[in-house]
């Protein structure tokens, strides 16, 4: 069962691939730079107590998160 704070952000990614002009609005941009610090300071946490795998798939999905918020 996916974590309660998950859901939020699935459904704003399914939100946005419906309507990828909503990340032209200031305000869904920021949220989604939010979502991209989440996931890098979640990989880094995981880098400083050893736990590598977790580290690696939360650095990718928060760099596809930036590359998909901030490229459209």
């Amino acid at each position: 069962m996916a974590a309660p704070l998950s859901r939020p952000h699935a459904l704003l990614n399914y939100a946005w691939s419906q309507n990828p002009a909503l990340l032209h609005d200031p305000i869904h941009k920021a949220i989604a730079g939010t979502m991209v610090a989440i996931m890098w300071v979640s990989g880094w946490w995981y880098s400083k107590n050893g736990v590598t795998g977790p580290k690696v798939a939360v650095g990718v999905m928060g760099a596809l998160q930036a590359y998909a918020a901030f490229a459209a």
